[in-house]
């Protein structure tokens, strides 16, 4: 099996494209593979904000709140601590400090695409609501692919673009906004209502209000070509790590 350590969400892909341009691995009709299963360790799971100038940060946050919905009603069990959705396999241990670490097994994927895009951020989000479920704090995330690879073409483009961008990796510096304030049951709730209905009466989680909102206007915003009026709206968000990615990512688009 091989193993490597990053830091967080932003360090995952500079990282995999590493691994991916090493030796030992099979190089086969334009794909990369590896020879046995690849294991991601991810240090900070809610760091979980790429600084990358080419990722759409409002789909990632967006695309988050609403697999961690899909998650969260297949969890019908309050004490469950495994739950799988797509094909993938999702466990939680607890420390004897009482941090909650998760593993999440894939049959095969795409490396970049799953551990330093989509999949791996919306897994945090889950890893976040489990630990607040299990009244504990978020340890470390383990991402396990037992068939992990990608296409020579793909790896090619990344790289380039990494190298291109040379973005900086902004956390510690910018600081996570904890997304479960309220009991998991009445934040259970708030998604659902806030997916439903957009911020509305009845909502009481702090993040809904001061991070997911201004987010989701924001995009609204960016939608209708409006970038001032999401620059302005952002302003309002109270996640310094999103803010920023947010912000950034706008006025590239100007």
């Amino acid at each position: 099996m091989y193993i490597h350590h990053v830091r967080n969400i932003h360090d995952a892909l500079p990282s995999c494209l590493q691994l991916l341009g090493g030796d030992g691995l099979v190089r086969k009709n334009g794909v990369i593979a590896f020879p046995a299963p690849l294991t991601t360790v991810f240090q900070e799971p809610c760091e979980r904000v790429s600084f990358h100038p080419h990722v759409d940060p409002f789909y990632r946050f967006q695309k988050g709140l609403s697999t961690l919905n899909d998650y969260a009603r297949a969890l019908v069990d309050v004490n469950a601590t495994r739950v799988s959705l797509g094909g993938v396999e999702v466990y939680c241990t607890r420390t004897g400090a009482g941090a909650i670490n998760m593993t999440a097994m894939y049959p095969k994927t795409d490396l970049l695409l799953c551990a330093c895009w989509m999949d791996a951020v919306e897994m945090t989000f889950l890893h976040e609501y489990l630990a607040a479920r299990s009244e504990g704090s978020v340890g470390k995330f383990w991402q396990i692919i037992n068939n992990a690879g990608t296409l020579e073409s793909t790896y090619s483009s990344y790289a380039q673009m990494v190298e291109k961008d040379k973005a900086i990796n902004h956390y510690p510096t910018v600081k996570h906004f904890p997304m479960i304030r309220t009991p998991v049951n009445e934040w259970r709730q708030d998604l659902e209502m806030f997916l439903s209905e957009g911020m509305t009466i009845g909502i009481k989680d702090p993040f809904f209000r001061k991070v997911a909102s201004p987010i989701f206007n924001a995009k609204k915003a960016v939608d209708k070509q409006n970038h001032t009026e999401a620059l302005k709206i952002m302003g309002d968000c109270q996640a310094s790590d999103w803010k920023l990615a947010c912000e950034n990512w706008i006025e590239a688009q100007l």
